[in-house]
Parts: structure tokens; C-alpha cells; sequence
């Protein structure tokens, strides 16, 4: 059985259209810094690694957005999570 669906433009927002989020390009998280292409693993997802792309800061509230794109083998997507979710930043 095929469940899957077409994800409309309710989905995503361009920034543009949301005078109130700042994006950043670059993201500290203890000692390390995170660039874009820098590698993550984040918890609760097993044998997959992320590679970052930017972060997105709500103005009004200070809640942090990364976004990568990864996954395991074979699968490539774009995924969002909060920074407490990044369990290890590897190495170049």
C-alpha cells in the first residue's frame, strides 16, 4: 500500500514571508561551530549523518531552527531538528 502524498505550499514559508525569523549561517553548539557541511549525528536517529545548512531564529521567542540534509545510505533529505537534538559534531 502506497500512502505517499504531494506536500503543497502550505509546507514551507520563504522568509520573506516571515519578516519575524532570522536566518544564520553559522550555528555554535558548545565548542564546536557549525558551518555549512559540517557533519552531525543527532539523537534518536540511528546510523545516519546529517550535514548542516543553516540555522532559522524566531525574533519573538529565540527558538532555534537547523536544518540538514542526510540520512542513512542511500537516503538524502532535508530535515529540520532543535539543537538539543544534535548529539555529536564529527570531525572533517
Amino acid at each position: 500500500m502506497n500512502n505517499k502524498q504531494k506536500i503543497g505550499p502550505k509546507r514551507y514559508k520563504p522568509m520573506v514571508d516571515r519578516p519575524n525569523w532570522e536566518r544564520l549561517d553559522e550555528f555554535t553548539i558548545g565548542r564546536s561551530v557549525l558551518t555549512h557541511g559540517r557533519s552531525v549525528k543527532i539523537t534518536g536517529q540511528r546510523a545516519a549523518t546529517f550535514e548542516f545548512m543553516y540555522a532559522e531564529r524566531n525574533l519573538e521567542t529565540g527558538d532555534v531552527v537547523l536544518a540538514f540534509v542526510g540520512g542513512r545510505t542511500g537516503h538524502r533529505l532535508s530535515r529540520f531538528f532543535k539543537p538539543e537534538q544534535v548529539a555529536k559534531v564529527l570531525r572533517w
